[in-house]
């Protein structure tokens, strides 16, 4: 006689039926095996900054390398999937051991083999390692990049990045010329000033596109922007003739590498009278000497005018000058016991806030950072810093804001080179006046600017 059961026991036993089924087909499923480490080896660069991992897999898998020395923060690149991996580890300490475990992960994270090992880095040029970088305290940027000149001297002459313990971990010399602004694409190249033009570089220092010098009269100099589009805006000479007079002024050109276009954007002599604009250090030959551009929220761009002791805000459309704040003819005044001259690396940190490093060339004594917000025709102090230990700069030197709120201020000349007092020093200070990080220099003849950096090479800590 058949067993007879309700409803809901053939439900049940029909589910325990199809779970027993699924549970088989999963045991039996195979499950691939990870790619296999067959060969890590470590390559160092031409410089000691940077090493390259060649890592070899039998399979597509993803990597990460962490990488360590005594007294450093470990810090870690990853590289996407891939058969074999070639992975650049920068931010590296002259003269270290260093240790690095390099882990494989397939596409859905699980963790594969797994390699240590250790490689030791090279020593700094011998100019460069004559430099020194005192650092005490903790900037809110791991790294500092230092433009550092010693041309007169014979000694080092480029861009030089310390960490926050004053160490140099990345270098680039500059032949032939001083170094000047420098700045940062997208993509993680750097953009600089030479004397062939501007030159675009990879973080190992590889030359991808330039943008020539004309030996007949446009000569980049002083600074080089990166635009939202990713274009490069560059101040370079411009030399024209006015009422029978040769005079040499400025103009804003934009270099798009992929494509190699350079075209110019703005001329001096459209905007402005060098009969009637001139400044105290005015001269046929460098009428208005500027050093610094930025661009501002809506657009505009300043430019900062050594020798007319002023900032000119150009509309977005380079059509038109929106101002002109401080100094010869201006639109917008600053109070004498406020004024500035020949000042340095002017940004709008806020629209209508104008932060820039005063030299104070033509008072002497102190030089400072000040921010001035500006209020129709005139502009106002809103914030000031002088370190407690006084610091005439008459030349070169900057202030750039931290997003947290603190600047980064660069007091850049000798002691006695154009009266200036020195020493040459970095500061990052807080809004409230507090020191957060200090780092002396010496053996370097000018610093021209200090600019806080996040990394090298996409490494992260």
């Amino acid at each position: 006689m058949p067993l007879r059961t309700d409803g809901w026991t053939s439900i049940a036993v029909l589910l325990l039926a199809l779970s027993a089924l699924a549970a088989c087909r999963e045991t039996a499923a195979p499950t691939s095996p990870q790619p296999a480490i067959l060969e890590v080896q470590v390559e160092m660069a031409a410089q000691p900054h940077l090493s390259t991992l060649y890592l070899h897999l039998d399979g597509k898998a993803g990597a990460e390398v962490e990488y360590w020395t005594a007294g450093a923060r470990p810090l870690r690149v990853v590289s996407p999937p891939d058969i074999h991996h070639q992975i650049l580890l920068p931010r590296l300490r002259a003269g270290a051991s260093y240790d690095f475990l390099v882990r494989t992960s397939d596409a859905d994270g699980r963790e594969g083999e797994s390699r240590s090992g250790r490689f030791t880095t090279g020593a700094l040029p011998s100019d460069l390692a004559e430099v020194r970088f005192d650092a005490t305290g903790e900037p809110s940027s791991p790294l500092v990049l230092l433009v550092v000149n010693n041309t007169p001297t014979g000694g080092f002459t480029g861009y030089v990045v310390v960490d926050e313990e004053g160490e140099v971990v990345w270098h680039l010399r500059v032949d032939g010329s001083h170094a000047s602004g420098i700045t940062r694409r997208s993509n993680g190249n750097f953009v600089f000033i030479a004397d062939r033009g501007l030159v675009e570089v990879s973080p190992t220092g590889e030359t991808v596109a330039q943008a020539p010098a004309d030996p007949v009269g446009r000569r980049f100099h002083h600074d080089v922007i990166t635009t939202p589009e990713n274009t490069l805006l560059a101040i370079a000479t411009d030399t024209q003739t006015v009422g029978g007079t040769r005079f040499t002024g400025e103009a804003v050109w934009e270099w798009t590498p992929e494509s190699g276009d350079l075209l110019k954007r703005w001329s001096a002599f459209d905007a402005l009278d060098p009969f009637n604009d001139r400044g105290p250090r005015f001269n046929e030959d460098n009428w208005l000497h500027a050093n610094a551009l930025w661009l501002g929220e809506r657009g505009n761009l300043l430019v900062s005018s050594h020798y007319l002791n002023q900032i000119i805000s150009i509309a977005p459309d380079f059509q038109s000058l929106e101002w002109r704040m401080g100094g010869t003819n201006a639109t917008i005044r600053v109070e004498e016991e406020e004024r500035f001259s020949g000042q340095h690396t002017v940004a709008e940190v806020e629209n209508g806030r104008i932060l820039l490093f005063d030299n104070r060339h033509d008072q002497g004594g102190y030089s400072r950072v000040v921010e001035f917000e500006l209020d129709g025709a005139q502009a106002h102090r809103g914030w000031e810093w002088r370190p407690a230990r006084e610091n005439f700069a008459s030349v070169v030197s900057s202030a750039r804001r931290r997003p947290g709120g603190s600047t980064l201020v660069a007091f850049g000349t000798s002691a006695g080179l154009a009266g200036a007092s020195g020493p040459i020093e970095v500061y990052e200070v807080s809004r409230e006046g507090a020191v957060l990080w200090h780092l002396e220099v010496s053996g370097v003849f000018l610093l021209y600017r200090a600019e806080p950096l996040s990394d090298i090479a996409g490494e992260t800590p």
